[in-house]
C-alpha cells in the first residue's frame, strides 16, 4: 500500500510540475533558457528511455526467476520452458526497442 501511494504521489507531482510547460503559449521562439522546448524534448526522451529500460530489466528478472523455479520443480520440461522464456524475453525487450525508436523519431 505504501509503495503504490509513493508511486501515485510521484506521478501527481510530475503532472503538477509539467503544467507550466504545457501551458506555454505557442510562439515561434524556442527559448534559450533551461526549460526551452528543445531541452524539454531531450529531457523527456531520456526519461522515457530510462524508465522503459528499468522496467524491462525488472520484468526480465522476474521472468527468468520464474523460469528457473519452474525448471527446478519439473526438470522434464526444461527445454520447452527455456523456449517459452526466450520468446517472452524477446517480447519484453521489444518494448524497449519501440521506445528507442520513438525517441529517435521525436527528437
Amino acid at each position: 500500500m505504501k509503495k503504490s501511494f509513493t508511486v501515485i504521489s510521484i506521478f501527481i507531482i510530475c503532472l503538477i510540475l509539467s503544467v507550466p510547460i504545457l501551458a506555454e503559449e505557442g510562439s515561434s521562439d524556442t527559448g534559450t533558457g533551461f526549460w526551452s522546448k528543445d531541452s524539454v524534448k531531450i529531457f523527456t526522451a531520456g526519461f522515457a528511455m530510462a524508465f522503459a529500460s528499468a522496467l524491462c530489466g525488472i520484468a526480465q528478472g522476474i521472468g527468468i526467476s520464474a523460469a528457473c523455479k519452474g525448471a527446478s520443480r519439473n526438470p522434464a520440461i526444461a527445454g520447452k520452458l527455456q523456449m517459452m522464456m526466450i520468446i517472452g524475453l524477446v517480447f519484453i525487450e521489444s518494448l524497449v526497442l519501440y521506445t528507442l525508436l520513438i525517441v529517435f523519431v521525436k527528437v
